[in-house]
């Protein structure tokens, strides 16, 4: 852009700042006026000032740079001109060296003339943001420049802006920067560059109450926007520090108190903008509950500590502030019992809200910084939310608990005043520890571990802390396992800088060794000898000492330079003899500050490194020049290529390993009975002393490394090319296509697989192949879908296949390939029952799962299809009727495991609830449909069977009437867990099917659960709103029988329609908007069916509302089924395929109902996900931008594009 265009835009288009006492230069006042646009002519500077689209949004800066680079000489003991010292040999700062580049006098010149006023050089500002207060760890560089914008405006000019300068190879790093409360050095700047304040963007954009979400900027606290939102009802349910601004809780994917029932900042975000280092603004997701449109950006972005780009906008999932709460606290001799209540509370099934636990340290801190005479021993505090009766239930509940294990005096407050003065206690916590030592500083960090490892992994820790000379207190988010250490210590004695670090490697590594990891890294002191004597001997432990590097005399974090050490030592040592199954990636820790990247990523280095890969791969596709906030989150020893492994390894270790596997009627070849087949991904990942030597084959076999962790492949190949011609007619008299089928082609290329390969994979696979032609016919053709392709699987493309389930052509084979189906990895590998998850491989299915889990109490709250499957879900990020009360697929997976196209196994995460650390590949997978990888294992969040439930039916006149009743069910802020809706044809098709005689008007089903008391409360509040909107006869029912008998009128809804018509097809598909334009959805969407040519052909129309979804049926009539709650519309349009006039309806009907939800806010796809059906209408939701960043993420991670080519990015989309 030419510099008079930057000059003006900024002079004349900025707006007055707030004061802010951190900068005294900025307290004045200007005025804003317009301007036109002009054409971008580039000078050489503006390269580095266009990657500022903040800036340059703005409309203001605030520009702080030095006279004096010798700051930044790693001996930067120098003295600058205002007398403040900053690092160096005689610091006591905890020190993170980096580099720095000069910042041209001329680029100077030009930021001055567009700052003008709204700039300042004040060393002190730069000085304020380089060395963050409540951080210990302390940067050599700061800041160059500080700048301040304001507000975002000509954003598709800004775009353009960035992807000109992102050509230019700018090198100056950008640095965002929010309320400074992070913890771990996220804001720190060591290689100098330009910071962004986030700070005076904290405007409310839009506040929709009956959608219940708010979009804001990234720089309002959460404090401020929950005093905007209580005159509404409504509420952010997230309570990290006080300072904390949403674009920082964002970066950090930070959480709080509350987390344990409302979830982490990853489940409380619907979508998020966010300027790219390449200059893209990209806007990762509409305002619908749930989306299941392309890969899950806003997730990557959340937790991503601005290294992938700046967080400018937020859109936030509000809750309603709850009509009635109890606050609760009580004593306990031992920390121990104080945590076994926490465990037991949560395993109880009961909702709390919080359970936050305080050591008698902690305590005695509150006592003597305010006054308090509270008894100094461990305490627990609890808040319990909801109605007036389940409130003081729930209470009760926990009274009993806490009785069970040494609690004493439980009180607890209902008066406002008196739950405020209680919870204060908790809230005073972390400033009442500064108080009592207010010249020391304070190591802050936090671990997380599963639940039934938190009272042990607490009462360890206690036992290190209680010994130690410095003043330790704990606080823990007990209902999830994280919990925090404050170690405060004198900076100027460098033996208690070296005691507050011992003392958080040590529950960094105890917390290790409590989730199964196989390595371990320790300074060599005495104090650990006993403990790591016994850490071997209890554990599958390897204890490595190394030669302890002290900072600032060698570069931080030291654990990398320990971490690569210890790692060539093992790998260099032949007489260690380690056992082959040791998995150096198992090491894992995390916490609600992100700070458990540094024990995660010291362990990883060359074995168990494919998820620093992996991330390094996404951070180099969306960063390629490293400017976005370098040197943080992926450590700088992460190569970016695989090291591969030679073909001969493949082979050998699959023929060695391989055992016969479970039969499937599917496959005729495979029905035989024998044990499964092991495990073998570990072995493979520890043959650390093979070098990568690539056959000419491997290029296809190292991404089948499923068959590894399978230890089997059921391989589907044919050997008549001639099949890509749509009209061809196979040996088998099988016609597929072309131009006089009436199925919907999805057409594809084809290239022959060499019989030099397919001996190689014979070799492999031996009996468990096959290369039949109905198999690989059945496996090309899904029976759900209405998208159908001409090639079925024959050379390189790799497509997953689960259930077959998916109706968006997501198993089509439209470039041949191989296609693995996973059906017979169906095993249970563990289950914690008191940690409330499972591990599986991905082919069980989620009805087998629950069938497994009903013994021990527990169940998987998900319900699509009857036949899917858990990796299928997970590919498609479905969800199902109970998605309003539970979540879809992306909230209940903790962690899995895939097979990428490079052949790395990647583990995304540790069993921990919740997590901060890295970028969140866990939810990437999800939802990416098999164009990333293949999924082969997955952690599942489990629930507690409900002890009691309700099932209630109503009758409406209009389907308005019963779509008003839902939302303003949802809004009611009960918790309920199914909101059905059928419309008055739908009832009648079941009345036909089944013999039924229910009244034939349209139909609300819901299901209520929790104690016997509130789910009776539950079903009494929603019949009350019911009547006030026509409902009629309300009935429900409570003998398991009875509910039963109920609940199968909505289950038989879609098979009653196919028994109309069972000669019919289908195309099915699914919408979603915000829940407030649910009601306006339905009546527009009947009005069209009302209107088309098969509806006048047939006998009637239909529409049956279910809850959350739509589902259209057109045959002898129409119908409609929404999921309620969250907005979400599927249509299932069934026609003849014969008549191509009906085939070229359906597909209109589909195009108006989904061009309606996009118009509305709304996404093209709730919990189907793209496939090749719903790519058409990507860009329109989306934008072309996030579809460019898709598409690099897949080039990063799939640069042959192998993995299930043509699925979900646009084929017209590029970089």
């Amino acid at each position: 852009m030419a510099f008079s265009s930057w000059f003006s835009r900024l002079r004349f288009s900025s707006k007055p700042f707030y004061g802010n006492l951190r900068h005294s230069l900025l307290n004045r006042n200007t005025t804003q006026t317009s301007q036109t646009r002009e054409t971008p002519i580039f000078s050489w500077a503006s390269s580095l000032l266009l990657p500022l689209a903040l800036a340059v949004s703005a409309g203001s800066l605030s520009h702080h740079t030095h006279t004096n680079p010798s700051l930044c000489d790693g001996d930067a003991s120098d003295v600058n001109p205002r007398g403040l010292s900053f690092g160096g040999k005689g610091s006591k700062d905890y020190l993170v060296k980096g580099s720095h580049k000069d910042i041209p006098q001329e680029l100077v010149n030009e930021l001055k003339a567009i700052c003008q006023d709204d700039m300042t050089m004040d060393f002190d500002g730069r000085y304020f943001h380089g060395k963050p207060p409540n951080s210990f760890h302390k940067a050599v560089n700061i800041p160059d420049v500080v700048v301040f914008p304001r507000s975002l405006f000509c954003k598709e000019r800004v775009g353009s802006l960035m992807a000109d300068s992102w050509r230019c190879k700018p090198e100056v790093p950008i640095v965002p920067y929010g309320g400074a409360t992070s913890l771990e050095g996220h804001t720190l700047s060591p290689q100098g560059g330009v910071c962004i304040d986030m700070t005076l963007m904290k405007g409310v954009k839009s506040l929709h109450v009956e959608d219940m979400d708010v979009v804001v900027e990234a720089g309002i606290g959460w404090i401020e926007l929950n005093e905007y939102l209580e005159p509404y009802g409504l509420f952010f349910p997230l309570d990290p520090g006080p300072g904390a601004t949403i674009g920082g809780m964002c970066a950090t994917r930070c959480s709080g108190s509350l987390a344990v029932r409302y979830g982490t900042m990853r489940e409380n975000v619907i979508n998020l903008k966010a300027v790219l280092g390449n200059g893209d603004i990209v806007k990762t997701g509409s305002r619908a509950r749930k989306s299941a449109a392309g890969y899950d950006l806003t997730r990557l972005m959340i937790g991503s500590e601005g290294t992938l780009g700046v967080i400018t906008e937020v859109t936030l999932r509000l809750q309603k502030i709850p009509q009635y709460s109890v606050v609760a606290m009580c004593n306990f001799p031992t920390i121990k019992d104080a945590a076994d209540v926490a465990m037991a509370t949560m395993l109880s099934g009961i909702q709390v809200s919080r359970v936050e636990l305080l050591d008698e340290v902690q305590v005695k801190a509150i006592n003597i910084a305010n006054g308090k005479n509270l008894p100094e021993v461990p305490t627990l505090m609890f808040e319990f939310v909801g109605t007036e009766a389940y409130s003081r239930e729930q209470t009760l509940i926990v009274q009993k608990i806490a009785a069970e294990h040494n609690g004493s005096d439980f009180i607890f407050a209902e008066d406002p005043e008196a739950k405020k003065e209680l919870w204060r206690i908790r809230k005073e916590a972390l400033w009442a520890c500064f108080a009592m030592e207010p010249s020391f500083e304070a190591m802050i960090s936090d671990v997380c571990v599963p639940l039934s490892h938190l009272a042990e992994l607490i009462s360890r820790s206690k036992k290190e802390l209680d010994a130690s000379p410095l003043v330790c207190a704990v606080v823990a988010h007990a209902g999830d396992g994280n919990f925090h250490t404050v170690i405060l210590f004198d900076p100027s004695q460098v033996e208690h800088r070296r005691e507050a670090e011992r003392l958080n490697h040590f529950m960094v590594h105890t917390a290790l060794s409590m989730e199964g990891g196989f390595s371990f890294f320790t300074s060599d002191t005495k104090p650990w000898d006993n403990f790591c004597c016994r850490l071997t001997s209890e554990l599958p432990a390897v204890v490595v000492s190394v030669n302890y590097h002290l900072a600032p005399e060698n570069r931080y974090p030291s654990q990398f330079d320990d971490g690569l050490d210890t790692l060539k030592f093992l790998d260099a040592d032949e007489g260690l003899h380690l056992p082959q199954n040791v998995d150096l990636s198992r090491c894992f820790i995390a916490g609600d500050t992100a700070g458990g990247n540094i024990a995660h990523h010291y362990l990883e280095k060359e074995f168990g490194i494919e998820a620093l890969r992996t991330m390094k791969s996404i951070k180099a596709a969306l960063d390629p020049n490293g400017i976005m906030n370098p040197g943080k989150l992926i450590p700088p020893h992460t190569p970016l290529q695989s090291s591969g492994m030679a073909f001969s390894s493949w082979f050998s270790r699959l023929r060695s390993s391989s055992k016969p596997f479970y039969g499937n009627l599917r496959h005729s070849l495979l029905n035989r009975t024998s044990s499964p087949s092991p495990q073998i991904t570990e072995a493979l990942i520890s043959d650390k002393k093979r070098k990568p030597i690539f056959s000419w084959a491997s290029s296809l076999l190292l991404p089948l490394a499923l068959a590894v962790s399978a230890g089997s492949l059921s391989l589907h190949t044919h050997t008549n090319p001639s099949l890509c011609d749509a009209s061809h007619v196979d040996p088998r008299g099988l016609s597929f296509g072309g131009e006089g089928s009436g199925e919907y082609l999805v057409k594809g290329s084809h290239k022959d697989i060499p019989q030099e390969l397919v001996n190689e994979l014979k070799a492999i696979c031996q009996d468990d192949m096959t290369m039949d032609f109905d198999e690989r016919h059945f496996h090309g053709k899904p029976q759900s879908s209405f998208h159908k392709a001409v090639n079925i699987p024959d050379v390189v493309p790799i497509v997953p296949y689960g259930g077959a389930t998916s109706i968006e052509g997501h198993t089509l084979s439209p470039q041949g390939g191989v296609c693995i189906d996973m059906t017979l990895m169906k095993r249970v590998k563990s289950l914690h029952v008191e940690d409330m998850d499972v591990v599986v491989e991905p082919g069980i299915g989620w009805i087998e799962l629950n069938e497994y889990l009903e013994p021990y109490g527990l169940f998987f709250p998900l319900d699509p299809g009857p036949g899917a499957t858990i990796g299928g879900m997970c590919a498609t990020r479905c969800s199902g009727s109970l998605a309003v009360r539970y979540g879809t697929m992306r909230d209940n997976v903790i962690n899995l495991k895939a097979v990428l196209a490079s052949g790395d196994i990647v583990k995304t995460g540790s069993r921990a609830r919740k997590s901060a650390a890295g970028y969140d590949l866990t939810r990437l997978m999800i939802g990416s449909e098999g164009t990333l990888g293949v999924i082969t294992e997955v952690t599942l969040r489990l629930q507690k069977i409900p002890q009691y439930s309700v099932v209630a039916m109503c009758n409406f006149p209009t389907i308005k009437d019963a779509a008003d009743v839902a939302i303003a069910t949802m809004f009611s802020g009960i918790q309920v867990s199914r909101v059905e809706l059928l419309d008055e044809v739908q009832v009648k098709a079941i009345n036909i099917a089944n013999g039924r005689n229910l009244p034939e008007v349209p139909t609300l089903m819901f299901e209520f659960e929790g104690t016997e008391a509130y789910s009776r409360e539950q079903t009494l509040i929603v019949q009350k709103i019911a009547t006030e909107h026509n409902g009629s006869n309300f009935i429900f029912a409570e003998d398991p029988e009875a509910k039963k008998e109920l609940w199968r009128i909505r289950k038989e809804a879609l098979w009653a329609c196919f028994a109309m018509e069972p000669s019919s097809e289908a195309m099915i598909s699914d919408v979603c908007v915000p829940l407030s334009n649910l009601a306006e959805l339905i009546s527009r969407s009947k009005k069209e069916l009302d209107a088309s040519p098969l509806v006048c052909i047939f006998e009637y129309a239909n529409l049956i509302c279910l809850g959350i979804s739509f589902l259209v049926l057109i045959v002898y009539n129409s119908t409609v089924v929404a999921h309620a709650g969250d907005g979400n519309f599927h249509t299932f349009i069934l026609f003849d395929p014969s008549q191509e006039e009906q085939r070229r309806e359906a597909d209109r009907l589909n195009h108006f109902m989904v061009h309606t939800a996009l118009s509305m806010e709304g996404t093209c796809t709730g919990e189907h996900g793209v496939g090749t059906g719903k790519m058409k209408y990507l860009e329109k939701e989306l934008g072309i931008e996030a579809l460019r960043t898709m598409k690099s993420i897949k080039a990063a991670l799939d640069p042959n594009n192998i993995m299930n080519p043509g699925k979900l990015i646009p084929p017209h989309v590029c970089f």
